[in-house]
């Protein structure tokens, strides 16, 4: 659910650790659903799923995801402009010039918002405009659908998922209690793994680089017996549960995640057991819960 990394073209390293978390085997075929706002974002990745020779089954909504269903408007950069501009720069006598304008207008493509701006989005629009010598605005407003976490996975009669997967331009914490308020229905099964963005310097107005709504969020998550294992510019956190009965995910987390304790600072890997059976465990960012 997001509008930069995704499973489908998982061309990230982080994302491909992540679905290694998913319990299918090589000769399985891979099972999600992916969620994005901009035409120009889901179209290539229809034409990647048409033209791969691996097998999947993945479905591709066109639409949002939020706590609430309903209309709602997207921010996002004009359609065409990318291109168009493109074309302008090829005859720009600064190739220093070209990369700058291709670069942010590459990061404006990823800042498509719902409800509002996204905080960036002004300050590389200035910076295109600066290098390519234009005054026009490059922002749209466009309408968008919003489905909550239980509206998608009753659309795909799913019962739930495994890996959770959001980058929503500062709709992520909706998104989590949307999940969250389905899930203690007992309507769909727990994530076992979820990762979303924490950059709550960038969303919140107070300006402290710290997000109540994100730590709500996470004490609310860890309150559901899931294990902080990460926290920088995304959390990764993974449900204790799960590890309980899984020896696969286990190892899973033993092998990609170290162990800090914010009291005595030890760092050490994850053992099994010690994932199991935790008493304290925290991120190897000096972040977790106890």
């Amino acid at each position: 659910m997001g509008t930069y990394g995704t499973f489908v073209e998982p061309t990230q390293y982080w994302l491909q650790i992540l679905l290694e978390a998913c319990s299918k085997d090589c000769s399985e075929s891979l099972r999600g659903i992916g969620v994005d706002p901009v035409e120009e974002t889901l179209g290539p990745l229809e034409q990647v799923l048409a033209q791969s020779q691996e097998k999947s089954e993945v479905s591709l909504l066109f639409g949002a995801a939020g706590e609430t269903s309903g209309e709602q408007t997207v921010f996002c950069l004009k359609r065409g402009v990318r291109l168009r501009l493109r074309k302008v720069m090829e005859k720009h006598p600064s190739e220093y010039a070209r990369v700058v304008v291709d670069m942010h207008l590459a990061y404006l493509e990823n800042m498509s918002a719902i409800g509002g701006l996204h905080p960036d989005f002004k300050q590389n629009e200035r910076k295109v405009k600066k290098s390519a010598g234009i005054d026009e605005c490059l922002i749209e407003q466009r309408p968008v659908h919003i489905y909550t976490f239980e509206d998608i996975l009753k659309m795909h009669n799913a019962s739930g998922c495994e890996v959770l997967i959001i980058d929503a331009e500062g709709s992520d914490c909706a998104i989590l209690r949307s999940m969250i308020q389905s899930c203690e229905r007992g309507f769909f099964s727990w994530p076992q793994v979820i990762r979303f963005e924490t950059r709550g310097s960038l969303y919140c107005s107070n300006g402290d680089g710290v997000c109540e709504e994100e730590e709500d969020v996470l004490f609310k998550l860890q309150q559901h017996h899931y294990l902080l294992v990460e926290l920088w510019g995304d959390a990764t956190l993974v449900h204790q549960p799960a590890l309980s009965a899984c020896h696969r995910l286990a190892a899973w987390a033993d092998a990609y995640f170290m162990l800090r304790c914010y009291v005595c600072r030890w760092l050490k890997f994850v053992v099994i057991e010690d994932f199991v059976n935790v008493s304290c465990i925290f991120d190897g960012f000096g972040r977790g819960s106890r």
